[in-house]
């Protein structure tokens, strides 16, 4: 099994050259965090730095639970 994450350009996961993604997902918060840890996957990352970075122009009622849900 081939797995490849292109980051350049739009970003796809691909798995055996197959897109996993569909277009309506693409803008879900579930995919940003998991490209934001690809993009800082040799650093330690606090929650709240998390939360500032991926919701930064949202109103986050409960910073700590923003990450569980």
């Amino acid at each position: 099994m081939l797995i490849e994450v292109f980051t350049f350009g739009d970003f796809d996961i691909k798995i055996n050259k197959k897109s996993v993604l569909e277009k309506s997902i693409r803008a879900n918060k579930n995919l940003e965090l998991f490209k934001y840890f690809i993009t800082y996957k040799n650093k330690k990352l606090a929650p709240g730095t998390i939360v500032e970075d991926l919701w930064r122009d949202d109103e986050v009622v409960d910073p700590k639970n923003a990450l569980r849900t």
